[in-house]
């Protein structure tokens, strides 16, 4: 693992290379923070919020009022929260046009309806409102190989990247994962000014093993060349806006 840790070191320490180290959290969190013009006029949803979160995930005290549903009751004990919900997967418990913003983070891999969810974030945001998600892209190797492995394994996916999950691992389904599937399904559902952006970062998943880290160090240097080669980066970004 130190051979591993020296090839980190060699093409990820850089400052031109900097922002190829992370997986979009910085740039993520920054869009969740600066896509509105008055943030601390606004009440943002966090659709998936989970137990908790480090930073730069926190965005309590950023907007006039921070709001969490998770499927899971942990969320209850979320710090970054004004006010958590659990709901069943269904309806939201929550009542119309009332947000500013509605953001997810490496949750709509996990839903069994994309389409009926973001008929509900629509719903509840305010005309002018903004909906962000991260997701993993299912062009990538690394969704090809979880796509391949039954969910109850996905932890060992976590002990390859040296990541200890907050809680279990959930089903996963990649029914919007791919740029073109995200375009139709938010434009479909009414979304406007679709944005997706694609990014390529450090091969976790391969420190495992020097030849495998360079094989990805290879992909990402190849895919990160040229925007046509953007389809098969790992991860996306989603920006939208509600008329």
């Amino acid at each position: 693992m130190k051979n591993v840790e020296q090839l980190v070191d060699k093409y990820y320490s850089s400052d031109a290379s900097s922002a190829r180290r992370t997986d979009g959290t910085r740039v993520f969190y920054d869009l969740v923070l600066t896509s509105l013009p008055r943030p601390s006029e606004c009440a943002v949803l966090n659709l998936g919020a989970g137990p908790s979160v480090e930073e730069p995930r926190r965005v309590r005290g950023a907007f006039a009022r921070v709001v969490g549903i998770d499927v899971d009751d942990d969320v209850m004990g979320n710090p970054d929260l004004d006010e958590a919900h659990v709901y069943d997967g269904g309806d939201f418990p929550l009542e119309s046009e009332r947000f500013d913003l509605v953001f997810s983070d490496w949750v709509i891999e996990h839903l069994p309806d994309p389409e009926a969810v973001y008929s509900e974030v629509f719903r509840v945001l305010k005309p002018g409102g903004c909906f962000l998600f991260r997701t993993p892209n299912t062009k990538h190797y690394v969704t090809l190989g979880s796509r391949l492995l039954p969910d109850r394994l996905h932890f060992v996916a976590n002990r390859m990247r040296r990541v200890e999950p907050d809680h279990g691992t959930y089903d996963t389904y990649y029914r919007s994962n791919s740029p073109a599937r995200v375009r139709a399904l938010l434009g479909g559902g009414g979304f406007r000014n679709v944005e997706v952006l694609s990014l390529e970062s450090l091969p976790v998943y391969l420190r495992f093993n020097r030849f495998a880290f360079l094989a990805g160090v290879l992909y990402e240097r190849v895919v990160n060349s040229s925007e046509v080669l953007g389809s098969f980066r790992r991860t996306l970004i989603a920006k939208s806006w509600k008329p």
